[in-house]
């Protein structure tokens, strides 16, 4: 990987990658474009090490959809909260987490909306 990512950029990626955990639809997040700057392999570890602890449990949940999406405040605070944890100790994760068996359609959608950035999808 190239130069690491700043904090604000990774700020940026969890705020964007979490709507991966809504029922927003991301086509339509005009900053979701920027996250082509990133290598794959960058956004895949920030997302299932980082974003998925902090927010996958909305995929559990019964209660009405975040059709608005995270709020980017909150998200960068439940992230934070998950690197401190992880700092700390072991932190729970999912086994599909670390497998990528049950994730197979995100990341899909995730390379499938970076090589449209990068002009080759």
């Amino acid at each position: 990987m190239g130069n690491p990512i700043s904090q604000s950029d990774r700020e940026f990626i969890w705020t964007q990658l979490a709507e991966f955990f809504t029922s927003a639809d991301v086509e339509h997040y005009p900053d979701f474009p920027r996250l082509a700057q990133f290598s794959i392999a960058e956004l895949k570890e920030i997302f299932f090490r980082e974003v998925v602890p902090a927010c996958g449990h909305n995929l559990l949940v019964t209660t009405p959809t975040l059709a608005e999406g995270f709020d980017p405040e909150w998200v960068k605070t439940a992230v934070k909260r998950v690197l401190a944890r992880r700092d700390s100790g072991p932190v729970w994760t999912p086994r599909a987490c670390h497998e990528g068996v049950q994730h197979a359609p995100i990341n899909r959608q995730l390379r499938h909306f970076y090589l449209a950035q990068r002009g080759c999808g």
